[in-house]
């Protein structure tokens, strides 16, 4: 078991290091680079300090270890700022597939337009499918 998490790295893109350190609710000292500040708010949710900072790396790690309190409200934080966005990436995917099966049933829609359409030998026909088809992105 870890008391903090560093995450010192010079380029970070985002970090799932972090993110796994979030959920896990372990305060954190990070890098202020890359991603990392989307996910960690100094001195809210974490502390961040310029790459190759010693002498703040070491204050952060000592603040942390004297004051467990403020070490695990910013845990805490983390953890709550995660989960919030754990939810909403989970509500887009969900959203995201109810709106592939609404295209997926417009899809069956066009389809049974273009056999009626064909059925019926309109000379009209092939503007119809046309115009029904680029509206659902199908051409």
């Amino acid at each position: 078991e870890i008391d903090i998490f560093l995450l010192l790295s010079g380029m970070e893109g985002l970090g799932q290091a972090i993110i796994e350190a979030l959920l896990m609710k372990k305060p954190i000292i990070a890098t202020n680079v890359g991603g990392i500040p989307e996910l960690i708010r100094n001195n809210e949710s974490g502390l961040l300090v310029k790459n190759g900072d010693d002498k703040k790396i070491t204050e952060n790690i000592t603040k942390l270890l004297n004051e467990p309190i403020f070490a695990k409200e910013i845990a805490e934080t983390g953890f709550n700022i995660i989960k919030q966005i754990i939810i909403i990436v989970v509500i887009i995917f969900y959203w995201a597939k109810f709106f592939i099966w609404i295209k997926i049933i417009y899809l069956f829609f066009v389809f049974f337009i273009i056999c009626f359409v064909r059925h019926c030998n309109s000379k009209h026909s092939i503007f119809i499918i046309i115009i029904v088809c680029s509206q659902f992105d199908i051409i």
